[in-house]
């Protein structure tokens, strides 16, 4: 910079070399972001990074998730993605899990150094459910009448954590006006039976009975109730008291939005 300039724009000051500035902003990119390695089993692990948050703002590139597999040299990626979610299965036999919610689930079983895609092993493209002890898991591939959240004919499959096929049925077509709202394992109970709840769509129940199937070794079982609502039908709680079972909801992801977890539960 000449004299003249430097005159003229006194707050540039000398020049600096574009590399540096480049490494600085690295740099302080990488300052600006924190890792936490949450253990899923004594197999596998999760490397999550985060912003570095201060008030009400965030410095440094956006949170993402390293899935790892202990091998004989140590802890190696087996994939990279944002946003995730993870499941252990049944005695850590195997976990689930999803690097991004665009991607499909991915099955990863002990000893192996690289995950499966769930679909493709399982020959099932339906809605996936695993029951709370993660000892199965259940595919729900709708036949007729689908919609983004309900379907009115259903098959149900049943794989054990090998991936290997246990049981297979039909399910009963939906009377007129009603579908199987989720489209796929409502509940179970603590046998790991399978229980799905039909019903009309959401705001036009006006008194049309829910309906409650369990699908059990011994054959179709269902129960009857009145909305709760013209919005909505029991819970699980609440049907628990109508079947006498104890009845709870699928097995759920745990999901890396915000703070990443401490412990991923059984």
């Amino acid at each position: 910079m000449t004299s003249a300039e430097e005159t003229l724009f006194p707050s540039l000051g000398p020049k600096r070399p574009l590399g540096g500035t480049i490494l600085a902003l690295a740099l302080s990119s990488w300052a600006c972001s924190q890792s936490k390695e949450i253990s899923v089993n004594p197999w596998f692990q999760i490397r999550a990074k985060q912003p570095v948050v201060q008030g009400i703002v965030a410095f440094g590139p956006g949170p993402t998730q390293s899935y790892r597999v202990r091998s004989r040299w140590g802890w190696k990626e087996v994939a990279h993605g944002s946003h995730g979610c993870v499941m252990r299965l049944h005695r850590d036999a195997a976990v689930l899990f999803s690097p991004s919610p665009s991607d499909p689930l991915r099955i990863l079983y002990e000893g192996e150094a690289e995950s499966r895609l769930l679909p493709e092993l399982l020959g099932c493209e339906g809605r996936l459910s695993v029951p709370s002890d993660g000892a199965f898991v259940d595919c729900d591939p709708c036949v007729s009448g689908k919609s983004a959240v309900s379907c009115a004919e259903m098959r149900f499959k049943r794989y054990d954590v090998a991936g290997r096929s246990v049981s297979a049925a039909n399910l009963p077509e939906t009377p007129p006006g009603t579908a199987y709202l989720p489209p796929g394992i409502f509940a179970y109970d603590a046998k790991d039976t399978p229980y799905f709840m039909s019903r009309a769509p959401v705001g036009e129940l006006h008194g049309t009975a829910c309906q409650l199937l369990a699908l059990s070794p011994s054959g179709l079982r269902s129960w009857n109730a009145p909305p709760a609502s013209k919005w909505g039908c029991p819970d699980a709680k609440a049907w628990s008291e109508t079947t006498g079972q104890a009845l709870r909801e699928p097995k759920s992801f745990v999901g890396f939005f915000g703070t990443p977890p401490d412990v991923i539960p059984p």
